[in-house]
């Protein structure tokens, strides 16, 4: 009965009722509410109706349960929330579905410390759910990314542990929090902006050596590191730039290096950044 109760408060917490002025916007930007079937735009812009967010968290619960209830599944469970058996990326330089619509903004990074002023807005830890993508390959390994949400990999951002919600092979259209209603917002702040799957999504991973996850929801997740990928970064300036900027932190991260996906190094000084900069560049 405990259980139960419980469940159900979570479920009050999470479940919005759009407001009039939610509604007209829906309207205007030709979404229902309640369709689920136009890859998931109502969910990614936290327009969904009250029924269509009960049938998501309920496929949600189901895949918690599966996730939970076997060895592997909870090996799983650890290596997210240990981070060093999996490598987990957080891109803050990624234009998702809702900057492509026009709904975020595309200057999502300060030219010059994009890392501190991320940080400085979200903290190094945090209780609202992130989009992620993850590799099954230990922290400081080579990986190669899949088809979904390469671009992720391939940019600039924070390396993360925390606790693994959902686990896709594929982007699963989960909210995007810069572009949710200021009520939803509102309403979950207490518990932390909840992101979700749709009820008809892809089967969620479950067991470990998954290879690539193009979208990972992370919850409770703490910042333990920085990285960037030379491939989508070519440029010396940006190279010094992101290095210095993770290097000149009042509690400095290591940042890690890689080149298509490849590991090249990890920056903790200037003695390693020395050492990274004439792989990359030759001197």
């Amino acid at each position: 009965m405990k259980q139960l109760r419980q469940y159900i408060r979570q479920i009050i917490k999470e479940v919005y009722e759009l407001s009039d002025k939610d509604k007209e916007f829906a309207k205007s930007m030709g979404i229902d509410p309640d369709d689920d079937s136009g890859y998931g735009s109502a969910r990614a812009l936290g327009l969904q109706s009250k029924d269509r967010i009960i049938e998501d968290r309920k496929a949600l619960q189901q895949y918690q349960r599966k996730l939970k209830s076997t060895p592997e599944g909870k090996k799983l469970i650890q290596q997210f929330m240990n981070g060093k058996d999996v490598t987990i990326m957080h891109a803050i330089n990624y234009q998702g579905f809702a900057t492509n619509r026009g709904i975020k903004s595309k200057n999502r990074v300060d030219n010059e410390m994009p890392f501190q002023r991320w940080l400085n807005q979200y903290g190094r830890k945090g209780k609202d759910v992130l989009s992620t993508v993850a590799s099954s390959k230990p922290l400081g390994a080579s990986f190669n990314a899949g088809v979904s949400n390469r671009d992720a990999a391939r940019g600039f951002g924070f390396i993360m542990k925390g606790y693994p919600v959902y686990i896709s092979e594929h982007d699963v259209m989960s909210q995007t929090l810069g572009a949710l209603p200021a009520g939803l917002v509102k309403h979950q702040e207490q518990s932390g902006v909840a992101k979700r799957p749709g009820e008809f999504t892809y089967e969620g991973i479950t067991k470990p050596g998954f290879g690539w996850a193009g979208e990972v929801l992370l919850d409770n997740w703490t910042v333990i590191g920085t990285y960037m990928d030379i491939y989508g970064n070519s440029s010396l300036a940006i190279f010094e730039g992101l290095a210095r900027d993770s290097m000149n932190m009042p509690k400095p991260l290591p940042m890690y290096i890689y080149n298509n996906g490849d590991f090249v190094g990890v920056i903790k000084d200037k003695e390693s950044h020395a050492e990274v900069r004439k792989k990359l560049f030759g001197f």
